[in-house]
């Protein structure tokens, strides 16, 4: 431990006290008028002297020579002296000899180097010896009595017990000096040599006396210094603290000038090296003392109290420093540290307190006290903090910034202390904040809070310090560590861009980033992970971020993706112009970036282009994405698959501005290159469809019918297949191809998913169709099936069927002419009230043709045996004859009535001739067979009448409504054959054929 305050060990009480006695004592006293010179004749002193000048001149300035010459003058006097009989002569040369030998001195120092140590003379007297100095001075004394040199004999004496180790009678012998001869000029000097010879004998109250006999003396100024000083150690030792200390600041006040720079305010210098080397080593060792009685003092008294009630002295401070520095010399650093402290809190704005500060910390430092260090130095740095108010007073420049200070030459060291606790301060409870846990310690519940009260400290009051970038960093990762989002962003920034560059410069500009997106996705999961207002503006900070480590630090690894997800957020935040020129950006970026940036900046960018209809960049772009998704996940079909939809949706779009643009050949091409291009897409049906529809609005009809039918062919289960129908049907009928425009309406007629009205008009028009196309087997299957599945409406099942009849008798299908006349008079006659004009008609002409047709197998058949089976079947054949004409007769219509008519008549002749003329039984007798051919005659008769009858009912046509038409003619002619005798009759040969 080195305190502020160290200086040179100071030099001990008994350093001083021994110079100062046996200095005192080294020679002989000389008043200015010595009575010895009455005493002894001058002569007598030459002769004396030429005893000591025994040695030769050379030798005389050598220390060996010197003692030499001693000694040897010591044995002249000595064989002198006994030589000389008793008189002055002889007393003169025991006082020279007496001289010599306490000038010697004795041979070995019997004094302790230390002024606190035990009594550093023995119990006795010292040694006896004849010719002893002390031996000499008593009986000189002796011999001089009323002598007024008596005083200088006494004064020797004491010297000379002293040299014999004596010093009780030394004592003694100066108190008798002081008391005989109270106006002596040696008073004060015995005063000052008794106190401390009763100092060393630790007689303090004696010494005390002694002192104060000195302080009082007036003529004895030159010994006040020693004596304040002497007596200060006796106050001291008689445990007289305050005393002592009083008596010492006598000393010290006029022996420490108040404008000396140990303790001016512009400097502090605890060592006094202003001061003369003498007084320096006094005022040290004063200072000394009064260390040491302040420490007994202030267990009932504290220096500031001390103090306090009294006159404030100047170098007060020195007080203070000497105090604390005896308490870290005995390891008492708590103590030293209260101490320091105090004068501090006393003396806030004192030039001296900066280093006060300091002092406590070393000494807390020293003491191994981690707490006690961390408050000192918090307060230090909070304290002499640049632009505090502890620096009130004349400006200063420091690092080329006026500050305004006060202690103009302390203040570089002081800020530099500032700087340095500031930071210690900061990093120690950064680290604090670091252990397993993120908690305090027992000093400190939130290390974090304090770590970034004294990180901010620091950047505030050293702004443009060399170490602030790195510091601001620190700093910054603190604040990350603990989830401080928004201010390590901000203070990232600071430390990135702020200041000049440091080595983590860069990283501290991708610390900002990262922050920033840590901030946003916080604020994004409070809002249930949607964006709100205070996560957007983190988004546009976040953005920022990452393009100005992208501009400032270009190669730090993080600048592409950070600018891929800022990519992604613009996008999301729906700022497209931005989206698509950052991550072009990182597109065109040297060194290539890593191909899922790269996937990512391709796929932000299609999207963008896309969502603001840029439709031939959207394409490009998502041609990129999907190639790099199948060299990043080459199994991914699902996603390969998506890129494709997209595409397919790029070109699509581009295909619809080309007909917004009246541009259709362009349009086609794009639609077809959905086609072509994304054979996979969903849209490509779409595309495809809405190809063969421009085509068609073109008017492009071949090329139109060519995609209907590929679409048709590849997407048999598009719900747009019915359009399909009906625009090929379209197509065809304008490329003149009815047969076909038949087949696509009869597709629609037979979708069951059309409604009821469509599929018969379609199945309608593609029977119209097929007869267009004369493509009569298809245009009969077409009419069939429209009467099958739509029996109404009445008008158009009578057209169908009488198509029908027509088509069949057009293919000499006669059976199917007769079903489709049935089904057409059978339509009629239950067609109620939706019968018309035509449809009797057309039934008539159908009932006609039946009526004809059922005459003809009627007339077909002949009698023939059986009998009366085959009579059966003749009757039953007429029946239906005369039912079908009747039919044809019930419409009434005048060229029908005499045909009917005339064919009913004809049936009732028919069966008389077949009666007539039927096959006769084998194995009859003439007779028999006479008999039986009269019965035939007889049954044939009345159908005969009938048939005269009905044809002269024809005639009647002739007579009541003027007609003459074929019928009634042939019913004339009938007539003349029937009834002759009326109508010109012919007989009849009778005709009959054999059963054989």
């Amino acid at each position: 431990m080195k305190p502020v305050f160290s200086s040179p060990m100071k030099k001990s009480l008994a350093v001083v006290l021994t110079a100062s006695v046996i200095a005192g004592c080294g020679a002989s006293y000389n008043k200015s008028n010595p009575s010895i010179g009455k005493m002894v004749r001058r002569n007598l002193d030459v002769e004396l002297l030429k005893l000591e000048n025994t040695a030769p001149p050379e030798q005389q300035n050598t220390a060996d020579a010197v003692e030499q010459h001693q000694a040897e003058a010591i044995e002249n006097y000595r064989a002198y002296i006994a030589l000389l009989p008793e008189g002055p002569a002889k007393r003169q040369a025991m006082r020279r000899l007496a001289d010599l030998l306490v000038t010697q001195g004795p041979q070995e120092s019997t004094f302790s180097d230390d002024p606190l140590a035990a009594d550093d003379f023995g119990p006795g007297d010292g040694v006896d010896g004849a010719a002893g100095p002390s031996t000499l001075y008593q009986q000189l004394l002796s011999d001089a009595e009323g002598d007024e040199e008596q005083d200088v004999l006494l004064y020797q004496l004491a010297r000379a017990y002293l040299n014999d180790g004596k010093p009780g009678p030394a004592v003694e012998t100066l108190r008798k000096l002081v008391i005989q001869h109270p106006d002596s000029s040696l008073r004060g000097e015995a005063n000052l040599r008794r106190g401390e010879l009763q100092f060393i004998r630790k007689n303090f109250a004696d010494s005390r006396q002694a002192y104060e006999a000195v302080l009082t003396d007036g003529d004895a100024a030159q010994f006040h210094e020693q004596a304040l000083y002497k007596l200060g150690w006796s106050l001291y030792k008689l445990e007289e603290y305050e005393l002592a200390l009083d008596r010492l600041h006598e000393l010290l006040d006029p022996r420490i000038p108040a404008g000396s720079p140990s303790v001016a305010d512009t400097q502090f210098d605890p060592n006094l090296t202003d001061l003369p080397r003498a007084r320096r080593e006094l005022v040290q060792d004063a200072l000394r003392v009064q260390s040491l009685a302040l420490a007994w003092l202030e267990a009932s008294k504290p220096i500031e109290k001390y103090l306090a009630e009294r006159p404030k002295r100047h170098y007060e401070s020195l007080m203070y420093a000497r105090l604390g520095e005896l308490y870290i010399s005995r390891e008492r650093y708590r103590d030293a540290a209260r101490t320091w402290q105090t004068f501090v809190d006393n003396n806030p704005q004192h030039g001296h307190a900066p280093l006060f500060s300091a002092a406590v910390i070393d000494a807390w430092e020293g003491a191994g006290f981690l707490q006690p260090v961390l408050t000192a130095k918090a307060s230090y740095a909070t304290l002499y903090a640049p632009r505090g108010k502890y620096w009130g007073g004349t400006q200063v420049v420091i690092d080329d910034e006026k500050w305004v200070v006060q202690p103009e030459r302390t203040a570089p060291h002081v800020i530099g202390q500032v700087r340095k606790y500031t930071r210690e301060l900061a990093e120690h409870y950064h680290a604090v904040s670091q252990k397993p846990g993120g908690g305090g310690d027992e000093f400190v519940a939130d290390p974090v809070t304090e770590a970034a009260k004294w990180y901010e400290h620091y950047l505030t009051q050293f702004n443009d310090d060399e170490d602030t970038p790195a510091l601001s960093f620190l700093y910054a990762e603190l604040l990350f560590e603990n989830q401080r989002w928004e201010q390590a962003a901000k203070q990232y920034e600071q430390s990135a861009y702020k200041w000049h560059r440091h080595d983590n410069a860069a990283e501290a500009g991708y610390g900002a980033v990262l922050s920033w997106r840590k901030l946003k996705e916080e604020q994004k999961a409070a809002n249930g992970g949607k964006f709100d207002e205070a996560s957007i503006l983190a988004s546009e900070n976040m953005i920022e971020a990452s393009v100005k480590l992208a501009d400032q630090y270009p190669t730090h690894p993080e600048v592409a993706p950070s600018l891929v997800a800022a990519v992604e957020d613009l996008y999301v935040l729906g700022d497209l112009p931005r989206t698509i020129s950052l991550a072009k950006r990182v597109i065109n970026m040297q060194p290539t970036p890593a191909k899922p940036l790269l996937f990512t900046s391709w796929l932000m960018t299609a999207q963008a282009e896309l969502d603001r209809e840029f439709y031939p960049e959207a394409e490009v772009a998502w041609d990129e994405t999907l190639k790099l998704s199948r060299e990043l996940e080459t199994q991914n079909i699902q996603k390969h698959a998506n890129y494709i939809e997209q595409i397919a949706a790029s070109i699509y779009y581009q295909a619809q501005r080309h007909l917004q643009n009246e541009e259709p050949e362009e349009a086609v091409t794009d639609f077809m290159r959905v086609v072509t291009k994304t054979p996979t897409a969903t849209i490509v049906a779409t595309a495809h469809f809405d190809a063969a529809n421009t085509l068609m609005q073109m008017e492009a009809w071949d090329r139109a019918e060519v995609e209907l039918v590929s679409f048709r062919q590849r997407y048999p289960s598009d719900e747009r297949q019915p359009q399909i129908d009906r625009k090929l049907a379209t197509t065809y009928l304008a490329l003149n191809q009815p047969g076909n425009a038949a087949r696509e309406f009869q597709r629609i007629g037979l979708r069951q998913t059309e409604t009821s009205d469509t599929r018969r008009e379609a199945l309608w028009r593609s029977a119209q169709l097929y007869d267009e196309a004369k493509w009569d087997k298809d245009a009969a299957e077409a009419w069939e099936r429209y009467v099958r599945i739509f029996p109404a409406p009445f008008t158009a099942a009578i057209d169908a069927r009488q198509r029908l009849i027509e088509l069949a008798i057009a293919r000499n299908d006669g059976q199917a002419a007769l079903k489709w006349q049935r089904e057409l008079l059978r339509t009629d006659q239950n067609g109620g009230e939706f019968r018309n004009e035509r449809s009797r008609l057309l039934a008539s002409r159908a009932a006609r043709e039946i009526a004809v047709l059922t005459y003809s197998q009627f007339e077909r058949l002949n009698i023939a045996q059986p009998f009366k089976k085959s009579l059966q079947r003749k009757k039953q054949a007429m029946r239906a004859a005369i039912d079908a004409w009747n039919t044809v007769q019930g419409y009434r219509f005048a060229d029908q009535a005499s045909e009917a008519a005339h064919h009913q008549a004809e049936i009732q002749a028919n069966l008389a001739d077949s009666l007539i003329y039927s096959q006769r039984p084998n194995g009859l007798s003439e007779l028999a067979l006479d008999e039986y051919e009269l019965l035939l005659e007889e049954q044939a008769e009345p159908f005969e009448s009938s048939a005269i009858k009905g044809h002269e009912g024809v005639t009647q046509l002739l007579i009541d409504q003027d007609i003459l038409d074929e019928w009634v003619r042939k019913s004339v002619k009938r007539l003349g054959d029937l009834y002759p005798s009326v109508w010109s009759k012919k007989e009849r040969g009778v005709k009959h054929v054999d059963a054989n």
